[in-house]
């Protein structure tokens, strides 16, 4: 969980950085490149949402996903109003800057029962049964050993 909130961190903060390098561009080179790496960078931090979500709440996955999806329906009508109503640059600040902040509020993700972004890293044991490999993971506060087969 960490890592995948780790890579949600770095590819918000870089999209919303690219955003404001988008604004700034002068030619329609500087324009299509900067437009095809935020695109690549916000395409790829929504994978990282959904890939957290199915530990929000694994009884209750689909509803999760569903309320995830619609907030991402909601925030896109919210954008296009805002850039019907808005000069085109001021309309793409405020969208940056949103993506920015939401990249700062990604290390205050807790979900229960999973690493988030401020735990320590635990070390994984391999031993190897018969035909199975089994990852060890060491508890960190408990005294029940976590086992998952691979």
């Amino acid at each position: 969980m960490k890592g995948r909130l780790i890579s949600q961190l770095i590819l918000l903060l870089l999209g919303g950085i690219l955003g404001f390098i988008f604004i700034e561009c002068k030619s329609l080179t500087g324009t299509l490149i900067a437009m095809i790496f935020l695109s690549i960078s916000i395409h790829a931090s929504e994978g990282t949402t959904f890939a957290i979500v199915p530990f929000v709440d694994p009884t209750i996955t689909g509803t999760v996903s569903g309320i995830v999806g619609a907030g991402g329906n909601a925030g896109a009508i919210c954008y296009g109003f805002m850039f019907r109503q808005l000069p085109f640059q001021t309309a793409f600040i405020i969208m940056a800057s949103t993506t920015v902040a939401s990249s700062i509020l990604t290390p205050f993700i807790f979900i229960d029962g999973h690493s988030h972004f401020f735990s320590p890293c635990r070390s994984l044991s391999v031993v190897k049964e018969e035909n199975d490999v089994v990852l060890t993971i060491p508890p960190a506060e408990e005294s029940e050993e976590v086992v998952g087969k691979m």
